[in-house]
């Protein structure tokens, strides 16, 4: 699923502002992050995929896993 998802978003940026959309980024990185002893390939193609991903839009902190940033810590968005 990941190859296909990876090869059709290379094609159409859509694809990936959809897995957007759907809140797929959160769970890419948990699959990277559990999966790290299963299948050297599989990892590969997730760490490419959320690559791809966040190079072609703008995350936001809850994209990341991350709580909401601290006023006094400087922004993403600065």
């Amino acid at each position: 699923m990941a190859a296909v998802l990876l090869y059709d978003g290379r094609s159409d940026e859509t694809t990936f502002e959809m897995m957007q959309a759907e809140t797929a980024f959160p769970h890419l990185v948990t699959l990277i992050q559990e999966n790290t002893d299963d299948d050297a390939g599989l990892h590969r193609l997730l760490i490419e995929l959320l690559y791809d991903m966040s190079r072609i839009q703008r995350l936001s902190w809850e994209d990341l896993g991350m709580p909401l940033p601290c006023p006094s810590l400087p922004s993403l968005d600065d």
